[in-house]
């Protein structure tokens, strides 16, 4: 009977010193790691859909027509006035280029920004000169309101509008301007 009593006050003992053990080890800080790979490189990215064998998200290179040369599924390269007409479109970081071939014409480009979320996740940076009120919607902590007082100060300012003057603007303060600025290059 008291060796039963013994054990009992023993393990308890032990559960408590590895209890006490564990709480008093430091923290680490550990970064918050996403479940994906997330585009870090400073080249810029481009999206390719439409009629490609492979639609994606591609490094963006001097030469966009090399890319949708390997990507188209026609399997023709493109002539020489697609490319001067692809040239003119200038592709850049962030830009999805939809490519279309019908039957009986060359191919048809049309250019559109990468919707936000979508570059959020990439971790391709926002351009803040072409956000549109419902892009800053998205954003966290930026309802209706913000999002115009936002593109109404870009506008008055010309159109154009550097990351570190959204502390100008009514309602975002330096903590806020802070969180978005991470969004932005």
């Amino acid at each position: 009977m008291i060796s039963a009593q013994r054990l009992i006050i023993v393990l308890f003992a032990a559960v408590s010193v590895v209890a006490s053990l564990v709480q008093s080890r430091p923290a680490r800080n550990i970064p918050d790691r996403a479940a994906f790979h997330v585009l870090t490189s400073s080249m810029g990215y481009l999206k390719l859909q439409g009629d490609v064998k492979h639609p994606g998200v591609y490094p963006a290179v001097n030469n966009v027509a090399s890319i949708v040369n390997n990507m188209a599924i026609t399997g023709r390269p493109l002539t020489a006035a697609e490319e001067a007409d692809l040239k003119r479109l200038n592709p850049g970081s962030g830009d999805c280029l939809i490519v279309r071939f019908p039957a009986g014409s060359g191919a048809v480009f049309t250019l559109n920004p990468i919707p936000v979320q979508e570059r959020i996740t990439l971790g391709i940076p926002l351009d803040i000169d072409r956000m549109t009120r419902s892009d800053w919607e998205s954003l966290p902590g930026v309802g209706p309101a913000l999002a115009a007082r936002i593109v109404d100060f870009r506008q008055k300012n010309g159109g154009m509008m550097r990351v570190d003057q959204l502390n100008q603007v009514e309602g975002v303060g330096d903590a806020r301007a802070r969180t978005l600025a991470r969004y932005f290059k």
